[in-house]
């Protein structure tokens, strides 16, 4: 039953004992707006709940009889599909934290999300999508007065409201957050396998679907980005300003370090600055800003980099400042009055 798997991985997830594994097939899961919904809503409820009741003092039995009851109560004929529930009190201290978060989760499910929401009909968290194209950026002003700058070909998710106790966003893609201080309500960024935790305070994530590493860049305050073990067995790591965290996707590995202020967060204010980076590097950044694909017709385009600062610069005057670093010619390539490719190849 897809419930008894999602319960199952969301509570690894959130007692801190997922494998990476776990964590991937959890991540399927969140693809569905609906068990999206119910992981925010038992994220809240586990950590409400651990705050107000030892799980040593917990029941099993009388939590599973109590379980089902409540399940019946929206759903008569409803039998457990199998005896994973049964018998907890002969499992692992994770089967007791599951049967715990069962019982909440299974409330919440069947009185959020069946018979037309009747309970928690005027609690319902909707979510909104902002989705920006290549040449686009936007500027959104979240409830809490969090101020969001998404940047192109990216998205953010985020809840028509905070509940009391946590602000969670989905990111990808990147954007600089401005983060409102709530002490008593953090403030999470979702983004791909990482996720990173504030107060209030200024950062940026990037975090592409094509890009090999995620980044999180800190301008003020303090963050804490967690996911899979990044190094010494750690899985997560406290970042202070001017620190950046660079996680890279395949190895699975992480790494604290300087940044350069306007090279990671320049984007926002169009500002580019490339040292020494790629050709094909910096014409991925440049085509995701104005909009425009640009392509590479040249045998080994690794071995051409680029060294520049644009500062507001106009699409024309920077792809022919790159012709003349490069030595390259370029191609438009225009459709309906509008350029739609930017060609580079030898000069013959």
């Amino acid at each position: 039953m897809d419930k008894d798997k999602f319960i199952e991985l969301a509570t690894k997830y959130l007692s801190n004992e997922a494998t990476f594994e776990e964590k991937e097939q959890l991540s399927e899961f969140l693809k569905d707006e609906k068990y999206n919904e119910m992981f925010i809503w038992l994220s809240e409820n586990w950590q409400n709940f651990s705050l107000k009741k030892s799980t040593h003092d917990f029941n099993i039995e009388r939590g599973l009889h109590k379980l089902t009851k409540k399940i019946t109560l929206f759903e008569p004929d409803f039998v457990w599909e199998d005896q994973k529930y049964v018998g907890l009190h002969r499992r692992n201290s994770f089967l007791k934290v599951a049967a715990i978060v069962a019982i909440f989760i299974f409330i919440g499910i069947f009185g959020l999300y069946h018979s037309n929401r009747n309970i928690q009909e005027n609690k319902q968290i909707t979510f909104n999508v902002k989705k920006t194209l290549p040449g686009q950026k936007s500027i959104i002003t979240l409830f809490d007065g969090t101020k969001v700058i998404l940047n192109a070909d990216s998205k953010l998710k985020y809840p028509s409201r905070f509940n009391d106790s946590l602000r969670q966003v989905f990111l990808e893609g990147e954007a600089y957050f401005e983060v409102k201080h709530n002490p008593q309500k953090p403030f999470v960024v979702h983004s791909g396998e990482l996720s990173t935790k504030v107060l209030g305070t200024k950062f940026n994530v990037s975090a592409f679907p094509l890009d090999n590493n995620i980044k999180v860049s800190l301008v003020e305050g303090k963050v804490v980005v967690s996911g899979e073990k990044f190094f010494d067995n750690s899985r997560e790591v406290q970042l202070s300003p001017n620190q950046q965290f660079v996680y890279n996707v395949k190895s699975k590995k992480g790494k604290v370090r300087r940044f350069n202020l306007i090279k990671e967060i320049g984007w926002k204010d169009n500002r580019y600055i490339f040292d020494n980076e790629s050709l094909s590097s910096a014409l991925m950044k440049l085509g995701r800003a104005f909009g425009v694909k640009f392509e590479l017709k040249i045998p080994d385009n690794r071995q051409y980099k680029i060294k520049a600062n644009f500062n507001n610069e106009s699409f024309w005057t920077i792809i022919e400042a790159i012709k003349y670093a490069t030595k390259l010619n370029y191609k438009i390539v225009s459709k309906d009055n509008k350029i739609e490719k930017v060609i580079f190849s030898r000069a013959k």
